[in-house]
């Protein structure tokens, strides 16, 4: 896993994560608290926030439904869809530039570079999501729509598409209804 940034830093990045369950485990503790120790602000976004607990010390809390409200979204986490949840949630942190989004599974040895762009490499063809940084635009309203219902992937092959449609052709076809 390895950074990659395209702009010269300006100033320390905000880190903004969410917690959906029960109270955070260890790996959660050490990822938040490593993030503190190297000088990050961090702020943990949770739809309970008075349930929190085993917060590190320096963590902000904030109320997740201050980010996203919509039931359409919400949902999701309560059918158990919560990687695709995060998805989501992690856009609107970045439309509403509160700050880079990060996954709670990441140990800080040093401060991320403040700047406009920050993925994690998850190979030399593939980015990640679990470090996320965008200005908004196109790139982040295109992710932002795509929960709206009938939304065919760019990335479907002929076989896919033809599955797809005729789904399509029996109703609405939901975002978590397409395969993974």
């Amino acid at each position: 896993f390895a950074l990659s940034n395209f702009a010269l830093p300006t100033s320390t990045m905000r880190l903004c994560s969410l917690w959906s369950g029960g109270p955070l485990g260890y790996l959660e503790k050490l990822s938040l608290a490593s993030a503190v120790s190297v000088g990050h602000a961090v702020t943990l976004f949770s739809y309970d926030p008075d349930s929190l607990i085993n917060v590190p010390a320096g963590v902000d809390v904030g109320d997740a439904n201050d980010v996203m409200s919509d039931p359409r979204r919400t949902r999701l986490l309560k059918d158990g869809y919560f990687a695709l949840a995060s998805d989501f949630f992690r856009y609107e942190i970045l439309a509403k530039r509160l700050g880079c989004w990060i996954d709670l599974d990441l140990i800080f040895l040093r401060q991320l570079p403040p700047c406009e762009y920050l993925f994690g490499w998850e190979s030399e063809y593939s980015i990640n999501g679990a470090v996320l940084a965008l200005p908004n635009g196109a790139l982040l309203d295109t992710l932002r729509k795509i929960p709206e219902k009938n939304w065919l992937p760019p990335y479907f092959g002929p076989r896919r598409t033809f599955q797809y449609l005729l789904n399509r052709a029996f109703g609405p076809v939901y975002l978590e209804d397409l395969p993974w």
